[in-house]
């Protein structure tokens, strides 16, 4: 599916955010949309819930790392009926949990000079089978670990929910019932994105832990 085909939706399922950027399900292109709003957004917006964008900004937003950016003057929930099962379906369909390759490659990070546009920057991960969570000693940050296709993946959570509830004197915790109790939920997917670039790298984090929809 052509990126411009893709982008032609207004329709959406949210999926979380990171800082300002909102990260949207497209169910017409069964896609993830990275979408910027000139109005402020409901923050507090409960996740998986439907929303539509207004006022298509036509002017350029190229971003060699996000390729997948549209910009929008306002955004707001509507009255949309998504079944759960069919979100489900696409977000495992978008899974790549089989491969050890994060977003095209093996590293926490991709310097920002090899980007072109041409890769995604989005994906989502299955994380039902294994995963823990908590403060990774090398960065000192609230972390998911989970593996990835033959590897063992370490990725900063960005997810203002988890890095609220999760106490930072707490062990890594790889239960799931206890990251539940902690949480208020289970973590099933993870949506995994580049980060905006900082200092000539674009930093692979976990935007959002989702739960089952």
């Amino acid at each position: 599916m052509a990126k411009a085909e893709a982008n032609q939706s207004n329709e959406f399922i949210y999926l979380g955010h990171l800082q300002s950027e909102i990260f949207a399900l497209s169910i017409d292109h069964r896609s993830i949309l990275r979408i910027e709003s000139s109005e402020p957004f409901p923050s507090d917006m409960p996740l998986y819930t439907p929303f539509t964008g207004y006022g298509r900004k036509r002017d350029a937003l190229a971003d060699p790392s996000r390729p997948e950016l549209v910009g929008f003057e306002r955004i707001e929930p509507n009255s949309s009926k998504i079944s759960k099962s069919k979100i489900g379906q696409i977000l495992e369909e978008l899974d790549t949990s089989a491969t050890s390759a994060l977003l095209g490659s093996l590293g926490p990070s991709v310097p920002y000079g090899q980007l072109d546009g041409n890769r995604p920057s989005t994906t989502i991960v299955d994380i039902r089978k294994k995963f823990a969570i908590g403060i990774d000693p090398k960065s000192s940050r609230i972390s998911v670990t989970y593996p990835l296709g033959s590897v063992i993946m370490t990725t900063p959570i960005r997810d203002p929910r988890v890095v609220a509830c999760f106490p930072r004197e707490c062990p890594i915790m790889d239960r799931s019932k206890e990251i539940a109790e902690v949480l208020g939920f289970s973590p099933a997917f993870l949506v995994i994105a580049l980060a905006k670039v900082y200092k000539g790298y674009c930093k692979k984090v976990a935007v959002t832990a989702l739960p089952e929809p």
